[in-house]
């Protein structure tokens, strides 16, 4: 049985939430739906090969005894939540499985954000002194920062 077939026949799961389990790439949200919620995360792709920028989606239903999540990519944080499990040392509660996913996400997207600034301010710093440009919204909106 593959995972959408499985999804399908869940009886915990409609349609509108196995759609959004199967979604490959998704904006981050949260919705409130029946006894629980839809989230979507996401996080810096840090796999071999790929761009941290190209963003991984992690959706998960969650009510306050179930998660099921769904991932195209190799994810993580969700490797992170698995060694947990592993080591003994599970969640107490679907509330702090999120929270740890979460914290882990997050913790892997602050060393990408901050060297992506650090290149923002010294490509933006050479431009405004070597005095060929003169900093405007114009510039700041179109920035193309050297990756």
């Amino acid at each position: 049985m593959d995972v959408q077939e499985w999804l399908s026949n869940n009886d915990q799961l409609d349609s509108l939430i196995v759609g959004a389990l199967l979604q490959e790439d998704t904006r981050p949200l949260i919705v409130k739906h029946h006894d629980g919620y839809l989230l979507s995360l996401r996080g810096v792709n840090l796999n071999p090969g790929e761009n941290a920028e190209d963003m991984i989606s992690l959706p998960l239903r969650v009510t306050s005894d179930l998660v099921i999540s769904t991932r195209a990519r190799r994810v993580l944080a969700a490797e992170d939540l698995k060694e947990r499990f592993i080591n003994g040392k599970p969640p107490s509660s679907t509330g702090e499985l999120i929270g740890f996913i979460t914290h882990r996400l997050v913790s892997r997207i602050a060393p990408v954000v901050a060297e992506l600034d650090d290149k923002v301010d010294t490509t933006l710093k050479e431009r405004l002194l070597d005095g060929s440009e003169t900093l405007t919204r114009h510039i700041l909106v179109n920035f193309d920062a050297p990756y």
